[in-house]
């Protein structure tokens, strides 16, 4: 019956076999589930058994009756095994038995084979250290070191967490890590030859699915081939309906969504895997432009730019399940970047520039978190504020998923007509993905960038909130807005920060050092240190510190790098003292940027100091000021700032019509110490930074042949210097290293008129012109879409009518001589095999191919296919057929276990062709093979699929010159052998210089008399 679910034995009798040929011409038969079952267990059966076909693999052993079965002694069942802490110390001694020492052997992925070893316990509690050696798909052999730290093992094995790491990983390696965070119902043995098939290849090995998450359970369903099912791109369409088959209208039903909601969609083909994007216009974002000026410089000039907010999600199989998508985001000039571009952001990479600001957390976020909360937000009626509460909480998600306390359903609904689900599109998983990322984007502020929780006290620019581990993971690990990014942007903001903190360090001035944050002196530093020692534990921390600093290379040094690609824990400098770049920029909660051109004092020239006092320090030429401006203060201050405002202006005044003075006080300068001859305010409250002028030598280029201890010489300000009323004046060689922005078109400051101090800079009036304020506007996108996402946006055509084709009876297969099974398999074969067959039944379901797939023949498997070619154009051929009421032409595929790097070997069974020498052709040998360049080792191609391979030849039978025709000397009906097809097979491609497989030969190894049945 449709739907009922058979386990797969490793053997069948022949009535068994007889019986499935019975249910084939059933409404029941599925020989896509057939197959998916059958590939799943094939691989293991054919290595005890070569001969194994799939019906062997499919059908269980015939019952014996019950007079025949030997009688068993009834025993009482076995215990339960331990469960909780003590399940898992008992599991991990009897692993420890097995693969302690030398270790022993592991069945991995698709028959491959590891060894494990040196199984033993980890440095921290309940964690495991073993080494793994394995070979992958490719061939080739690597060693894995990985420890496996366990937490939440009361409720092992039904369910627990797990965090997995190691030395130097691979890309791959990498990707399997993250699959195994949540275990659901695995003991450690089978969690090991889990994660073994994982970084061997295998893409659905993950640590399984909460019950209530996923209330199937059905293998049919679950099990993938891991591959996309779509060929391997031998003349296959990039985007068309052919790729997606039956799915290609629910792909235009989700385009069609997203942009019902403004979106852009896109579609492109990687390699072995397919993006879909989403995009928008920064201008069309429900954000004010001038917060994006208070966040980063780049955003403004991405807003400016008209550039897009893009999601890129990577999948193999569509539609995409949520947990097996790869996500990335991106700012774009179009609608969709380019295919190198795109590449070069989907694929696994150990580390990279971040694109653009916030692109790191909300990336991370996006990957870790979406999953859980979208999960949430369908199941169980809660808005998306709600889900992700919970979401982002994983005592929380541990609750619902594991422990199903069901979370009470939101009662506030605020997302509206915008929210994907709410329209009821929330089988569209990139564009909830699209909305969710678009959202936490304009939402930033709200929520910690580390860990994504809401902050206490929202700021105007991101930032972490108040944990100590989340500013740990900040400033120590790089977690959060990327500190490249900043070195990137701002390196000159960087270069002062890396100043002024050398500066504290060398002088006795309070102030926090960078402790609790494993930063490693190394035994060098001159602190009379024998071995690496943590800051925290040194004498002199400051004179540590300052050395730190020094060995940094110069900001321009480390920009490069990272513009070249490399990553900042690389730079030529003491682990420790990248750690103290991380704390000095990261400490930094202020958005400090130097001013754009025409922005800040405007009259930095040279005048009078009459006015001044004598002990005064000032710039005396314009280009040695150089003015950073204070966008957004520390959250705690900006916040602070605004209540003394808000209290100032409810007692009335000029303070409502001029909240600030001097660029900005507080306008209320009768609380101040003192009014002359200067401002004095002890109410820290009631001062916002707004500029910060730092004076001395600019250097215009950086000579490659410049000594960094002569081009870095730090130049310390007098004692006795004062700071100004804008900000604090300070002596550092800056270097010229941004980036010229176009100019600021901000109003200048207006000064209250009714002060009784007005103010002066060299003595003239103070003029400060503030940053430019930018108006929402909206994008016209007109750009038009490529050729492949037209296709998909475009009404579907009609349907093509069905090619409908009864295949041949049994009595037609007799005496046919099948090719004989494989005595070798491999991993890479079965796998691509698998995936070919898989797609071939779906299309053949579908009715559009020209041939038809045999699925039930006896003697067939993965390794060696029959296949009937019907549908022939007219031609002489197709002529022939009918006189001779052949209906089909059946040939036989057969494959190494080099494939897909070896070519098939491809003959014809029945009829017989005229041969060559006697006026046919077709490529069709004498003796039946099909001999073409592109079945020769010397024109094949790794990447052909077999459909278009096989239509190939189809072609060629009727179109080549001359064509095939049938033997009319009355053998028509002569079914051909095996060695005449071998070597005629040799004959013609020796004639033409072709190089023939180095495997040919290996398919006459075994005795010839297979003959066909079903």
């Amino acid at each position: 019956m449709p739907g009922t679910k058979r386990r797969a034995q490793p053997h069948a009798s022949p009535s068994a076999a007889s019986t499935t040929s019975a249910s084939s011409s059933s409404s029941s038969f599925n020989p896509m589930r057939r197959i998916t079952r059958a590939f799943a267990k094939s691989h293991k059966a054919q290595e005890a058994d070569p001969a194994l076909g799939i019906n062997d693999i499919l059908e269980p052993p015939a019952k014996q009756p019950a007079s025949s079965m030997p009688s068993v002694q009834q025993r009482s069942p076995p215990p339960s095994p331990a469960t909780g802490r003590r399940g898992w110390k008992t599991d991990f001694e009897e692993a420890k038995q097995t693969w302690g020492g030398a270790g022993a052997d592991v069945a991995g992925y698709a028959g491959l084979v590891a060894t494990v070893a040196s199984w033993r316990s980890g440095d921290a509690d309940n964690s495991i250290e073993f080494k793994v050696t394995y070979e992958d798909p490719d061939g080739c052999r690597n060693v894995l070191c990985p420890t496996l730290a366990f937490e939440d093992i009361s409720e092992y094995p039904a369910s627990y967490s797990l965090i997995i790491y190691a030395d130097d990983p691979s890309p791959a390696a990498e990707v399997a890590f993250s699959r195994f965070f949540h275990i659901y119902d695995m003991r450690l043995a089978a969690l090991v030859q889990r994660f073994i098939s994982a970084v061997q290849g295998d893409d659905d090995a993950s640590g399984g699915r909460a019950r209530d998450e996923d209330g199937t359970d059905d293998e049919d369903e679950d099990f993938d081939f891991g591959g996309d099912g779509i060929g391997r791109g031998f003349e296959t369409a990039k985007g068309s309906q052919a790729d997606f088959g039956t799915e290609w209208g629910r792909l235009q039903s989700h385009f069609q969504q997203a942009m019902t909601m403004g979106y852009r969609p896109g579609l492109t083909r990687i390699s072995d895997y397919w993006v879909l994007s989403l995009s928008i216009p920064l201008k069309n974002m429900s954000i004010d432009p001038n917060t994006l000026l208070m966040w980063d410089d780049e955003l403004v000039d991405a807003w400016d730019s008209n550039q897009r907010f893009t999601i890129l999600v990577s999948f193999n199989q569509y539609p995409p399940h949520p947990d097996r998508l790869r996500y990335s985001l991106v700012f774009t000039e179009h609608y969709k970047p380019s295919e190198e571009k795109m590449a070069a952001a989907t694929r696994v990479q150990k580390e990279s520039p971040s694109n653009f600001f916030l692109s790191m957390p909300l990336t991370s976020h996006l990957r870790a978190y979406f999953t859980r909360c979208f999960k949430l937000r369908t199941s169980f009626a809660l808005n998306w504020d709600d889900a992700d509460r919970i979401g982002f909480d994983d005592d929380a998600s541990r609750n619902v998923f594991t422990y199903g306390q069901s979370p009470k359903p939101s009662t506030n609904w605020d997302a509206g007509d915008a929210d994907p689900v709410s329209k009821g599109f929330e089988d569209n998983i990139p564009l909830c993905a699209f909305y969710w990322a678009l959202q936490r984007f304009i939402n930033a502020p709200r929520h910690c960038v580390n860990c994504g929780l809401d902050v206490d006290v929202p700021s105007v620019r991101p930032y972490v909130c108040n944990k100590p581990l989340c500013l740990y993971a900040f400033m120590s690990l790089g977690l959060g807005p990327s500190i490249e990014h900043v070195v990137l942007t701002q390196p000159a903001v960087v270069d002062l920060l890396l100043s002024l903190a050398w500066s504290a360090a060398k002088s006795p001035t309070r102030m926090d050092l960078p402790l609790q944050l494993h930063i490693e002196v190394p035994p060098d530093a001159g602190q009379g240190l024998t071995a690496p020692t943590l800051l925290d534990n040194v004498a002199d921390q400051r004179s540590a510190l300052a050395w730190l600093i020094e060995q940094l290379p110069r900001v321009s040094v480390i920009r490069k790098h990272i513009e070249a690609g490399g990553a900042l824990k690389d730079i030529d400098a003491p682990s420790g003292s990248i750690g103290v770049l991380r704390w000095v920029v990261g400490s930094c909660k202020a958005y400090l940027k130097e001013t754009r051109e025409g922005e800040g004092i405007l009259n930095t020239s040279k005048g009078s100091t009459s006015t001044l006092p004598n002990n005064a320090y000032y710039a005396h030429e314009p280009t040695n000021v150089h003015q950073f401006s204070f966008v957004v203060g520390s959250p705690e201050q900006e916040a602070n700032f605004k209540t003394e405002i808000a209290l100032a202006q409810a007692k009335g005044g000029n303070v409502q019509k001029y909240p600030t003075i001097l660029a900005f006080h507080v306008n209320v300068p009768a609380t101040f110490v003192a009014q002359t001859p200067y401002y004095v305010v002890n109410n820290t409250k009631q001062i916002k930074p707004f500029l910060l002028l730092v004076t001395g030598k600019v250097v215009e280029s950086e000579p490659e042949a410049e000594k960094e201890d002569e081009a870095d010489q730090i130049a310390t300000a007098p004692a006795n210097h004062r700071a100004s009323s804008v900000g604090v004046v300070t002596k550092r060689t800056i270097r010229n290293l941004f980036c010229k922005r176009r100019n600021s078109v901000g109003e200048l400051f207006k000064h209250d008129p009714g002060l009784a101090m007005q103010s002066a800079y060299y003595n003239k009036p103070l003029q400060v012109r503030m940053p430019e304020k930018l108006h929402a506007v909206r994008y016209d996108d007109k750009e038009p879409n490529t050729p492949d996402d037209e296709a998909v946006v475009q009404p579907p055509a009609p349907p093509k009518p069905k090619r409908n084709f009864t295949p041949s009876d049994a009595e037609r297969f007799k005496g046919l001589a099948l090719m004989p099974p494989p005595k070798e398999t491999s991993g890479v074969a079965t796998k691509a095999l698998g995936r070919e067959m898989k797609e071939l039944v779906k299309r053949q379901e579908e009715g559009s191919l020209p041939f038809w797939l045999h699925t039930e023949l006896e003697n067939t498997n993965l390794y060696c296919w029959v296949i009937e070619m019907f549908d022939f154009p007219s031609s002489v051929l197709m002529d022939q057929m009918r006189k001779h009421k052949v209906k089909s032409v059946i040939a036989e595929l057969r494959f190494s276990a080099a494939f897909p790097h070896s070519s098939p070997f491809i003959r014809i069974l029945h009829p017989r062709f005229m041969p060559f020498m006697h006026g046919g052709g077709g490529h069709i040998t004498g003796g039946g093979s099909i001999c073409h360049e592109l079945l020769t080792a010397s024109g094949w191609n790794p990447a052909y699929n077999i459909e278009a391979v096989v239509r190939d030849v189809m072609v060629n039978m009727t179109e080549a010159v001359p064509p095939a025709r049938l033997d009319d000397s009355g053998r028509w009906n002569a079914a051909y052998t095996l060695d005449e097809a071998i070597i005629a097979y040799k004959r013609v491609a020796a004639a033409h210089g072709w190089e023939v497989p180095k495997d040919i030969d290996k398919v006459s190894e075994s005795p010839l008399e297979c003959c066909c049945s079903w």
